[in-house]
């Protein structure tokens, strides 16, 4: 064990008051009529975590009883005997020197990574290059475990985490208490350090050191702790950033889309004031959705179409055809896709399948049917789609 403080014990109940990580040193004055009684004590003192015991011996002991290397060997403790002549004061000095001057390069060390990764945050690199870069920091490969099991990873830890089951995330989710847990990888198990980056109301969303490399040290381990709060920071931030643009952007869509908007120049400003943007050579089509069984309430509308914002299909995926957005219109959840003009995407059935499986998911149950209007090639033609939609979804 690494020693990380200097104790003197004159008294015999001092198991009673020792600290994890102790070099612990003795005339033997407690035990000069009963040395044996050293052997109990090892075994009390190992126990309590002491890194070891040191022993002046000839003034009160004249000897290390055998007894004690012994039980020294048997716990694991290093038993060192002091020469007569040795002042506990210079040994404190030596060792605390060495110790302060460890504990100080790791404070330096922990301060320079904590500030590049700060660095990377207040630069707007986003969470996959705070992961490289804390791969690069750490030695190891990291990764990000949301709340739904989706994972972010660093470039050393994609394979690694891509072979991961619903299984061995539960599993890991179920050990991350104890911060340093195993995850299966390839059927051999890995060493991770958990950092929780969020508390969620159903799964905590978890940053991941995973052992690939290198033995990672309690640097590095405070390192993840700091790592895990500036996460935690980001994701709120972004959740707070998102919130505030879907709802500039919730009430450009339902001006479009109602045709509230009839210059085509207003259209394009209103678009880029609220950060939506458009692209050039575009057709749209506006899908309403019907619920079939019980209709939420206003506020449950709202909330499904805040939720599906923050799906990761509203903006369009490299290789993807078509995107989507949500918003609340005249009481209906009303979904605007759109895509390149002459793409691949089909018919508006086809480009509205993806959103209706987002639909489920984020409903967990409950029947509904997407009624849509025809696709459309001008922006100002929009709500002539809105309009056949609900046409469709009157008929149905």
């Amino acid at each position: 064990a690494a020693v990380t403080r200097v104790n003197v014990m004159e008294v015999p109940d001092v198991a009673d008051w020792v600290r994890p990580g102790e070099f612990l040193m003795t005339t033997g004055y407690p035990f000069r009529k009963h040395p044996e009684t050293l052997e109990a004590l090892i075994a009390q003192l190992a126990a309590k975590g002491v890194a070891a015991l040191g022993v002046k011996t000839k003034r009160f002991i004249e000897a290390v009883p055998d007894s004690a290397v012994r039980a020294a060997d048997e716990h694991g403790l290093p038993l060192i005997e002091l020469p007569p002549e040795t002042a506990f004061s210079d040994v404190v000095r030596e060792v605390m020197e060495r110790v302060l001057v460890q504990e100080s390069r790791q404070l330096s060390t922990l301060q320079n990574r904590v500030q590049r990764l700060s660095r990377a945050l207040l630069q707007g690199d986003g969470l996959s290059a705070f992961l490289e870069l804390l791969e690069t920091l750490l030695g190891n490969p990291a990764a990000l475990l949301e709340a739904d099991d989706r994972c972010l990873a660093s470039p050393g830890a994609a394979s690694a985490v891509g072979a991961v089951d619903a299984e061995g995330w539960a599993k890991l989710r179920e050990d991350s208490a104890m911060e340093t847990c195993f995850l299966n990888v390839g059927g051999r198990n890995v060493r991770a350090y958990c950092s929780v980056a969020l508390e969620g109301p159903r799964q905590p969303v978890l940053l991941l050191l995973l052992e690939l490399r290198r033995e990672f040290d309690i640097v590095d381990m405070l390192t993840m702790n700091w790592a895990g709060k500036l996460v935690g920071f980001e994701i709120r931030n972004a959740a707070a950033r998102r919130r505030i643009e879907a709802k500039y952007i919730g009430q450009f869509l339902q001006d479009w889309i109602a045709g509230r908007i009839v210059s085509p120049s207003d259209l394009r400003l209103r678009a880029e004031a609220c950060g939506c943007s458009l692209a050039e050579d575009e057709e749209y089509c506006v899908g309403l959705v019907r619920f079939t069984a019980e209709r939420p309430g206003a506020r449950a509308l709202q909330e499904l179409a805040r939720l599906l914002a923050f799906e990761r299909i509203p903006e369009r995926e490299p290789g993807a055809d078509t995107s989507v957005r949500w918003t609340v219109l005249d009481d209906e959840l009303v979904a605007l896709f759109a895509r390149p003009l002459g793409g691949s995407g089909g018919s508006a059935d086809h480009a509205a399948s993806a959103a209706a499986a987002s639909l489920r998911s984020v409903l967990k149950g409950g029947s509904f049917r997407f009624c849509l209007g025809r696709w459309v090639r001008e922006r100002g033609e929009v709500p002539s789609s809105y309009r056949e939609a609900r046409r469709a979804a009157e008929v149905a």
